[in-house]
């Protein structure tokens, strides 16, 4: 997990007094194994955020294998450029990362200060992630 969001999440849980919870991403892991000793039992969160791709349809997986329906008994959320996880039953909310706009500031950080002659840092650049809302993090419709 990435430093800023394993102290993040830290921090977090410490605010709520609630224990941390990582699960290490294996990508070879289809079936979401890994998430199977998280989601068994009375402690087991109500929502997940997956860092990386594929851990979205991992816990999907491990959370049909466990009974539990998304978004009724677990909200998903997945840092993906993936156009599969709006395919998913349920459709999965994603973060994009931009990777399109990171890839335009980066060169232009590079570029500018060759064309105009100074070779001074361009400092910090900031690109926003941006949420896809889907319904597996939409509180479900009651009728």
């Amino acid at each position: 997990m990435l430093p800023a969001a394993t102290s993040g999440h830290a921090r977090w849980c410490s605010e709520r007094g609630r224990r941390p919870l990582v699960v290490p991403l294996d990508p070879e892991d289809a079936e979401g194994r890994a998430f199977d000793r998280a989601l068994a039992g009375p402690g087991r969160p109500d929502a997940v955020c997956s860092l990386y791709d594929p851990g979205g349809h991992q816990v999907l997986a491990a959370a049909a294998r466990h009974g539990i329906r998304t978004p009724e008994g677990l909200f998903l959320v997945c840092a993906s450029e993936g156009p599969a996880y709006a395919a998913a039953e349920p459709a999965v909310t994603t973060v994009t990362l931009r990777p399109e706009r990171i890839a335009e500031v980066a060169v232009s950080a590079l570029v500018t200060p060759i064309e105009s002659g100074h070779a001074e840092s361009p400092g910090q650049h900031t690109v926003p992630a941006s949420p896809r809302v889907r319904a597996s993090s939409l509180p479900p419709v009651m009728y």
